[in-house]
């Protein structure tokens, strides 16, 4: 089944198969051979981290809007308004709200957290009209540390010409007292999955003597 895409398979060694993939077609495939023209597949992409990646497509989406708001992006977005001075949050998804306490109305400027980091994109993009990247890291609940990433981009066309834009999403990780206290808990339960009941017999188990004669065949 899988001996097409054997390195060892057809005559084909690694670097040839990595050649055909390149050139768009798997070496040794019966399907790509018998359709050569209806097949073309461009090479697999850098693996990447997601973060970096929505942001790369925001840049792109916004280049090509010539600077104008981005859309698709509502729910990891942040538009906000007087970036020079207060700004002001105008519209936040909701997710973000409710996990980073940024809401629609709230002014940015010297506050802490999340809303610290996107007025200091603010005041760059002030200084410097161009997308800014930003990162940082945050307390979550529950003994959480939330791993921040985003771009602001100023808006410089349509209705919303001179506000800023942050695109950003984010990855929960453990903490190490957290990450210490959920090893215990999954050792204590591997243990207790390891110890035999008491009393309880073994379903798959062969019977013997007596009940094997009485044992029906299946």
């Amino acid at each position: 089944m899988d001996r097409d895409w054997d390195y060892g398979s057809g005559g084909a060694g690694a670097g040839s198969w990595a050649d055909a993939w390149e050139a768009g077609e798997p070496a040794g495939s019966a399907f790509a051979a018998a359709t050569p023209a209806a097949r073309h597949h461009s090479a697999p992409p850098p693996l990447a981290g997601i973060e970096r990646r929505l942001a790369s497509l925001a840049t792109q989406a916004w280049a090509a809007s010539e600077g104008g708001y981005v859309g698709g992006f509502d729910v990891n977005s942040v538009l906000i308004a007087d970036p020079a001075g207060l700004a002001l949050v105008e519209e936040v998804g909701d997710t973000i709200a409710s996990l980073f306490g940024v809401v629609p109305g709230m002014a940015l400027a010297r506050r802490s957290g999340l809303a610290g980091e996107l007025a200091a994109a603010c005041d760059l993009i002030a200084l410097s009209p161009r997308p800014m990247p930003f990162e940082t890291s945050l307390a979550g609940k529950g003994g959480a540390l939330l791993l921040v990433r985003g771009i602001a981009l100023p808006i410089a066309v349509g209705a919303d010409a001179g506000k800023v834009q942050a695109i950003l999403n984010w990855r929960e990780v453990l903490n190490r007292a957290a990450t210490r206290r959920l090893r215990m808990e999954l050792g204590a339960a591997l243990a207790m999955a390891g110890r035999p009941a008491a009393g309880r017999p073994d379903p798959f188990a062969w019977p013997s003597g007596a009940a094997a004669a009485a044992a029906p065949w299946h």
